[in-house]
């Protein structure tokens, strides 16, 4: 298990993520590269990095931020109904995330708070369909949760 980096056409062992600021858009999702395949961290600001698992990418981009911690809630939104406070994203296993993976992007309004969109399969009458479900939280507060989902078991 380890952190990577996409540099000179391969990926190399690298002990952490850059410092980097919150960004206007991160993209996280399943990569191959290079017959490897990792969780790849893509945004604009930083250099393409990868985890070997999505919890040490996540654990990874909360020990990177220079941005001091901060302290929110938690918001889903679900169509046609207003955004509801939640305690958490609902636990899943890492393999339930889909091929878009998930994005974080910076909203305008309300200051300070990202927009957590993930595709994660889950089981709806007795197959596992995939959906979008997303929330809203300052950016820690969304990584800490998203963090909390992936390392307990989800529903088997």
């Amino acid at each position: 298990m380890a952190l990577w980096r996409w540099r000179r056409w391969r990926w190399e062992k690298v002990r952490a993520l850059p410092t980097y600021y919150p960004p206007d858009f991160m993209r996280i999702r399943r990569l191959r590269r290079s017959d490897r395949e990792l969780w790849g961290i893509e945004t604009p600001e930083i250099p393409l990095h990868g985890a070997d698992r999505l919890v040490e990418a996540l654990e990874a981009l909360l020990r990177s931020c220079k941005r001091p911690r901060g302290e929110g809630e938690l918001w889903k939104l679900e169509r046609g109904e207003l955004p509801r406070r939640v305690k958490g994203i609902e636990p899943f296993p890492e393999e339930a995330l889909w091929d878009q993976g998930l994005f974080l992007q910076r909203l305008r309004r309300p200051p300070d708070r990202w927009l957590l969109s993930l595709e994660v399969a889950r089981p709806m009458e007795g197959l596992y369909v995939s959906r979008w479900e997303r929330y809203i939280a300052p950016w820690d507060v969304a990584l800490t949760a998203l963090l909390a989902a992936t390392e307990e078991k989800g529903p088997e």
